[in-house]
């Protein structure tokens, strides 16, 4: 008669058919999709299009500007040597703002400057306000 209904012991012969393993959303974009997706923030979107719509010169985004390091400016214009880092969540206490990544960043805009960058941090308040582009517009760019 076969095996007992809810009976733990399976005949050795039939295999359990495998799970489906988990899509991740990882697997759908290529790993270099995946990193521009994680580099670009809504802050960041949003100051480049407030750039955009008055006129400002196209920047560089995520440029690598340190050789031997992984330090990138989020916008910046190579020829002028002008960079601009935006700074979102500076309440949270977390990530830049943290202890650690507050120091890990004063390291990385000191390297910068001695490179001859100029560089200048906006709060997410600051892009978000226009102040950061109205300060671009009127005292880099003077347009």
């Amino acid at each position: 008669m076969g095996r007992p209904r809810g009976s733990k012991n399976k005949p050795k012969n039939i295999k359990e058919p495998k799970k489906p393993k988990k899509t991740r959303i990882a697997n759908l974009v290529t790993k270099k999709q995946l990193k521009k997706l994680q580099n670009e923030s809504v802050l960041e979107n949003t100051l480049a299009a407030q750039m955009r719509d008055i006129g400002l010169p196209k920047p560089e985004r995520d440029q690598e500007f340190y050789p031997g390091r992984k330090w990138r400016f989020d916008f910046c214009w190579p020829s002028l040597r002008i960079a601009v880092e935006c700074h979102g969540g500076t309440h949270t206490g977390k990530g830049h703002v943290s202890n650690a990544g507050f120091r890990i960043d004063r390291e990385k805009i000191n390297h910068a400057q001695t490179q001859g960058w100029k560089v200048y941090e906006f709060t997410s308040e600051m892009i978000m306000e226009g102040v950061a582009v109205n300060f671009l517009e009127m005292y880099i760019f003077k347009i």
